[in-house]
């Protein structure tokens, strides 16, 4: 029994052809299977179905040669691929590197503003230990030197007195934290230079600090310039012996100088609260009626747009007091500025002049009494002559006639009024400005 149930005897997967062959025509009675069925291809044949045990070995062999060689191929171009891709990578990184070196270059040696490269030495706190490494057209321009003459040179070889400006604490502590840092305007000065620089500092991945600085001397000349001609600006707009008021473009007060705010009577900040178009000034023309706004020569320049010169007004303080002005304007041609107002004060060549007028009146009053006097002083004389005659002949006919002469009575009424006549007469003669008769010398 055992050897039956061997593989020797019996192979693994046999079956019994004539059984299933029987099998198979007990289905074909009952009507279950096709009458031509055929079991060939059903049936398991071990000897014509398994390879000898040989060729399955080198069957598997050579299986897994074939894949171990794809595999091995497969990690080879995978290995390949990434390698290429690396390669090229590497290139287009090499390549950028390259363009960004040159990029650097340009931008370095192109820039507006001095720039140094410094490796730091030692401990960072002396202008000996940063050395040069790079510097650009711009540094060289300012200090006037070539590249040769500062490449490994120190900051301290080339500004002798660095250690006192006080940039080098600032560097130092940039090379120390990395954080940049700026460092103000500030003069530098030694044997060659007397400059104004101002600094940015910050450090490099490499260790190294980079200074970019700027030659800011002219600037801070023009600054003092400027400050110094606001200042003469100033001095003479408060001194200036007549008033000033400097409006905006839409006529708003912005500023008044010293003379102006004596002679209006207010505070430049009270001015600069008002506009040059106020009614509330209380102008008045020459022949003292009110003035329009639209006749004020600060109004008639901001709106003509031309100057507008030696404009008469009155500036009515109070019932009794009146300000004289001549007021000149002209526009201002600057951003947010209008017009400029100067006026001095007339008030007292207004009286000279009311003065003036008044004398000439006086004297022309006197013009005409002289004229009269002279008119007066003529007939004065030729009427005294007449009078001569009279009074001599009534005297006269006086002696000659009776006393009980009817004619006494009547010449001496003539005699009365010829005297009488001949103090009027006397009167025009001192109205022409003559001197007094002698007594006797006047009838």
């Amino acid at each position: 029994m055992q050897k039956m149930m061997i593989p020797d005897l019996v192979q693994i997967g046999h079956m019994n052809q004539g059984r299933w062959q029987h099998i198979a025509g007990v289905y074909q009675n009952l009507g279950l299977l096709d009458a031509d069925f055929s079991l060939e291809g059903f049936l398991y044949d071990p000897i014509s179905q398994h390879p000898p045990p040989w060729l399955n070995r080198s069957f598997f062999a050579a299986i897994f040669v074939i894949v171990l060689l794809a595999s091995g191929t497969g990690f080879l171009i995978v290995i390949n691929t990434r390698l290429k891709s690396e390669v090229k990578e590497r290139q287009q990184a090499e390549k950028a590197l390259i363009e960004k070196e040159v990029l650097f270059r340009r931008l370095f040696n192109h820039m507006t503003s001095g720039s140094a490269v410094f490796e730091v030495r030692n401990d960072g706190s002396k202008g000996k230990d940063y050395i040069i490494r790079e510097f650009n057209r711009k540094s060289l321009e300012l200090e006037r030197k070539s590249l040769d003459e500062v490449l490994g040179k120190s900051l301290f070889d080339l500004r002798p007195n660095i250690d006192d400006y006080g940039l080098i604490p600032v560097m130092k502590k940039v090379w120390e934290t990395g954080i940049p840092e700026y460092y103000p305007v500030r003069i530098y000065q030694d044997d060659n230079f007397a400059n104004y620089y101002e600094n940015h500092i910050f450090k490099l991945p490499t260790g190294e600090v980079v200074t970019i600085y700027n030659d800011v001397t002219d600037q801070k000349n023009q600054e003092k310039d400027l400050l110094e001609s606001e200042k003469k600006y100033r001095v003479l707009f408060d001194t200036f012996p007549l008033g000033i008021t400097v409006s905006d473009q839409f006529g708003n007060i912005v500023e008044s100088n010293t003379v102006s705010e004596k002679f209006l009577g207010a505070p430049e900040t009270e001015h600069e609260t008002r506009t040059i178009d106020e009614p509330a000034w209380g102008i008045i023309r020459p022949d003292g009626s009110p003035m329009p706004v639209a006749e004020y020569a600060g109004v008639r320049a901001l709106k003509e747009k031309r100057p507008i010169e030696n404009i008469e007004m009155g500036m009515v303080k109070s019932d009794t007091e009146i300000i004289w002005m001549n007021v000149s304007a002209a526009p201002l041609h600057l951003k947010k500025y209008g017009v400029v107002v100067i006026y001095g004060d007339i008030t007292e060549r207004k009286r000279a002049e009311a003065e003036k007028e008044k004398l000439r009146a006086q004297l022309l009053q006197a013009l005409k009494m002289e004229s009269v006097g002279r008119l007066a002083g003529g007939v004065a004389h030729d009427f005294n002559n007449m009078l001569g005659v009279i009074l001599g002949n009534t005297e006269l006919a006086l002696l000659k006639a009776d006393e009980d002469n009817d004619l006494i009575s009547d010449l001496i009424e003539i005699r009365t009024a010829a005297r009488r006549s001949a103090d009027i007469t006397k009167n025009c003669w001192l109205l022409q400005g003559n001197r007094p008769f002698l007594p006797g010398s006047w009838i």
